[in-house]
């Protein structure tokens, strides 16, 4: 039975958790220890694993030794705990964003190509069962337009409203949106960005943009923007459309598409749940080496962080292009 960590236990953690429940139900992992800042915190997720509790990571991970480690910290708080699991032979799982700077991650994919060690990321969207479809009807097309869309209200956790601390949303939350555009549509090689904060004048501490907007060119000439919004207090969304020949794909990120392929319509609901079958993946990954389940391995989820930081200098200088870097 593979026996994991995990450092921060707060949020999307417990989404992960629930997964290892069912794991250890069947005999396949189990957590052996947690860690967060917030002791109850940790207490509450080691309780159903009987997994020892920390509140230091560099104590938990002295505690090993672990198959894998999953860091689940928010984006200001990594502070080496991906090389520190690495280097003592854990496999890797990030929950997103995977940093804020791209030295940061760098140095996490070198010391995990060194180590012959996996390293996977959470962009869990990658992992829906009718992706594969898509993809199908796209195949031979020439794709011209992506348009994404990320609108929901703002996040109650005080460090999400602090840029330095979060990033911003493209980079925290529509980081999703621009990974799925990668995903269906290619590289992304410049980005153009305008934003401001119009809506939510008056919440105290935040200095993140409410709405913006994000043209994209992607490396086969394609073009696409993708719209960012927190200030919606219903009916948020999060979605894609790819304009090809022929072919028009409504992509809903909660679970469904609808296309019209050559005059013909095809609409299609997922049936897996995308967070159990990306940490279900990346167990068997570990399980048995072989990589190639793994559909957001922690490089790709690099050059999606460089394709948000990118947006954000583009943001804070008035929409000039930016490149954006290669990882």
């Amino acid at each position: 039975m593979l026996r994991v960590a995990f450092i921060g236990t707060g949020g999307i953690a417990g989404r992960y958790l629930r997964t290892l429940g069912a794991e250890q139900a069947a005999g396949r992992a189990t957590v052996g220890a947690t860690c967060d800042l917030v002791e109850e915190r940790a207490a509450k997720a080691a309780a159903p694993f009987a997994a020892q509790v920390y509140t230091d990571w560099r104590r938990c991970l002295e505690a090993g030794p672990y198959d894998a480690v999953f860091v689940c910290v928010p984006p200001f708080a990594h502070e080496g705990q991906e090389v520190a699991a690495l280097e003592r032979g854990a496999h890797l799982f990030v929950a997103k964003p995977v940093a804020l700077e791209l030295g940061y991650a760098r140095r996490v994919i070198e010391v995990a190509r060194r180590g012959g060690l996996l390293a996977c990321s959470g962009y869990m969207w990658r992992y829906r069962d009718i992706n594969a479809q898509i993809q199908a009807l796209l195949a031979d097309r020439e794709l011209g337009l992506v348009l994404g869309t990320y609108i929901h209200g703002l996040p109650g956790t005080p460090w999400w409203r602090v840029k330095a601390q979060s990033g911003g949303q493209m980079v925290e939350q529509t980081t999703h949106i621009f990974d799925l555009a990668r995903f269906f549509a290619g590289e992304i090689e410049t980005v153009s960005c305008l934003g401001g904060r119009r809506i939510l004048t008056n919440v105290p501490g935040l200095d993140v943009e409410d709405a913006s907007v994000c043209n994209l060119r992607f490396r086969s000439g394609a073009v696409g923007n993708i719209a960012s919004c927190c200030a919606a207090e219903r009916g948020g969304r999060a979605d894609l459309e790819l304009v090809a020949g022929h072919c028009l794909v409504r992509y809903n990120c909660a679970g469904s598409f609808q296309a019209w392929v050559d005059g013909r319509e095809v609409a299609e609901r997922a049936n897996l749940d995308p967070f159990d079958a990306i940490v279900r993946s990346f167990l068997q990954a570990v399980r048995t080496g072989d990589a190639s389940g793994l559909l957001s391995p922690y490089a790709d989820a690099a050059q999606t962080l460089a394709v948000t930081l990118a947006a954000e200098r583009s943001l804070l200088h008035a929409g000039a292009p930016e490149p954006v870097e290669r990882v």
